[in-house]
């Protein structure tokens, strides 16, 4: 992955399909630009632009593959995943996770309203 700065804004159960779809990429193009690889929501955002026009068709398909994946694999650790929204924050999680984020949301609800008496 070329690129300047922190630019990897993900979950580690999404690193890998990060890591593949950067070496698909520089396969096809080794002198692609990577701007931000990041989550919009609880999708998969790979902003990264090809250096000839001519591979773009190719770069969509991949990127647009790699975000299909994503939308189906936990974000904290790459299991099978599905979408959920917990505490008003949508994430795709494996059923571990959407629990403990439930949990931990729980208890910081308890300790709001027991701190406000």
């Amino acid at each position: 992955m070329a690129a300047t700065g922190d630019v990897v804004g993900c979950g580690e159960g999404w690193m890998l399909l990060v890591v593949q779809l950067d070496a698909q990429l520089a396969q096809i193009d080794p002198d692609y630009r990577l701007f931000a690889v990041g989550r919009r929501g609880a999708t998969l955002m790979y902003d990264a632009e090809p250096s000839s026009p001519r591979f773009r068709e190719e770069f969509a398909a991949l990127m647009g593959g790699a975000a299909l994946q994503a939308s189906r694999t936990c974000e904290v650790c790459g299991d099978a995943g599905v979408r959920r929204d917990v505490g008003g924050l949508v994430e795709v999680l494996c059923p571990v996770h959407e629990w403990t984020a439930e949990t931990a949301g729980a208890r910081e609800e308890r300790v709001v309203v027991g701190a406000s008496r």
